[in-house]
């Protein structure tokens, strides 16, 4: 029986050479901490797990940590590091892993954003990656780069600021942040760069998220079906009046709550809209779901916000 990963790390090391061995409950090996040079066999070839410190974005050792079948999880190399993938080849400073030991995700870069490093400093190291999609190529300096275990992409986040512009369903759209992909290839959501008016079957709704979800490209404020109809859009510049079969109406507003950083200061949040083949659920202060064929619905726009680069970082 060929060894795991982790029995082969640990058969090959003495416990002296990590600051810190965790285990799950059954005693197997979750993470390490490596105080010394350790190079490890993997699927990508040998990688050397970091082990030293800096006192600007590196300031502690990332854990080595392993999945509960022995594979490999997550790794934080010492150097940057060629790694080749179905999509490209990148210049890595970590990567993780499936259970089955294909690659997750790539990351060309891995500090620490801190007080004393702001993510401008970070990206300022960041080099333009050449990633491989299913319509050409995206060009573009990424936080990250996000496989399905067959090696097709699966997800793209870029860095502040950058832009990319990419086919849609609905035609050619510059995005911000980043996008997702359904595992046959097709567009699964997108960030657009700036507000985009979008048709919807309830009308044009303004597609755009000034705040994204945790910045990245896995959650985006305009999504697809499988089979290129609009399924989502988040929208901090619409209002959606509903018209019921009595002819009352209810409003649907993006909402205002304070921001976290500067309590003097209030976010947006956009409205988000979710369709079904019959139906609409929008989200805002309250969420409701209504038949399309029962009401009638009338958008209009307000004035769009300013997107957030980095929730309380330094701009």
């Amino acid at each position: 029986m060929t060894a795991t990963i982790l029995e082969t790390v640990m058969s090959q090391t003495q416990p002296e050479q990590f600051s810190h061995i965790v285990t799950y409950p059954d005693g197997r090996v979750n993470f390490v901490v490596p105080n010394q040079k350790l190079d490890i066999e993997t699927p990508v070839g040998v990688l050397s797990s970091q082990h030293t410190t800096n006192e600007t974005r590196r300031r502690k050792v990332e854990p080595l940590s392993f999945h509960d079948n022995g594979m490999i999880k997550f790794i934080n190399l010492e150097n940057k590091t060629s790694v080749t993938s179905a999509v490209g080849t990148f210049e890595v400073e970590a990567l993780s892993f499936y259970p089955d030991g294909s690659i997750r995700r790539l990351f060309p870069l891995n500090g620490r954003l801190s007080g004393f490093w702001s993510w401008r400093d970070e990206c300022a190291l960041a080099s333009c990656n050449e990633v491989s999609a299913p319509w050409g190529t995206v060009s573009a300096k990424c936080i990250s780069i996000q496989l399905y275990p067959n090696g097709n992409l699966r997800s793209l986040t870029l860095w502040p600021e950058q832009t990319a512009v990419v086919p849609t369903p609905i035609g050619e759209m510059a995005m911000r942040i980043g996008l997702a992909l359904y595992p046959d290839g097709s567009l699964r959501s997108i960030e657009p760069a700036r507000p985009t008016l979008i048709d919807t079957p309830i009308g044009s709704v303004e597609a755009f998220d000034p705040d994204p979800e945790g910045i990245s490209g896995d959650i985006n404020s305009l999504g697809f079906t499988e089979n290129g109809n609009i399924k989502t859009v988040s929208s901090p510049s619409t209002r959606i009046i509903v018209t019921e079969p009595s002819g009352s109406q209810l409003v649907f507003s993006p909402k205002q709550a304070i921001n976290l950083c500067d309590e003097s200061d209030e976010d947006t949040q956009p409205v988000r809209l979710v369709f079904d083949d019959e139906s609409l659920t929008i989200e805002a202060t309250t969420t409701a779901r209504f038949l399309l064929d029962e009401v009638s619905f009338h958008t209009e726009q307000l004035p769009a916000p300013k997107p957030i680069l980095f929730p309380c970082a330094q701009e």
